[in-house]
């Protein structure tokens, strides 16, 4: 019978694993593991003991826009098909209204109205004055 040899390593890691409360992510877990380093080797790269300037963080720009996705992605089901499937072709395929009337078989008014009524409704999801269905409207 063959016998599995478990590193000190793997033990390691089933125990970090294993102790969280709450389960998180590996790579959130080894995130903590490297913030917790920097932070104790902070105070010999600056020669001294950092201040509250030296250890805030800044706002993320890219965290609205992430939120916004997520609880677009959230509410995306929510919407009917042909919904979906022009907002698909009008972002992400990168077409006209006109064209996807084409593709459709209806008139450029009725795709706007469409587009306008998914965005509105999804817009209304996110929560928070800015979103990026509402930047989205702006664009289109």
């Amino acid at each position: 019978m063959r016998r599995a040899t478990i590193t000190r390593r793997q033990l390691k890691r089933y125990f970090r694993d294993k102790r969280w409360q709450v389960h998180v992510e590996r790579p959130v877990q080894e995130r903590l593991l490297e913030l917790r380093k920097a932070a104790r080797e902070l105070p010999q790269w600056l020669g001294r003991e950092p201040s509250g300037a030296d250890v805030l963080g800044e706002e993320d720009p890219g965290m609205e826009c992430a939120l916004s996705m997520e609880a677009v992605s959230a509410h995306w089901d929510e919407l009917p098909r042909r919904e979906q499937r022009i907002l698909l072709m009008r972002f992400y395929g990168d077409m006209s209204q006109a064209a996807i009337g084409e593709v459709l078989g209806i008139s450029q008014m009725h795709v706007s109205r469409l587009l306008a009524h998914a965005l509105g409704y999804l817009h209304a999801c996110i929560p928070g004055p800015s979103s990026v269905a509402g930047r989205a409207a702006r664009v289109s």
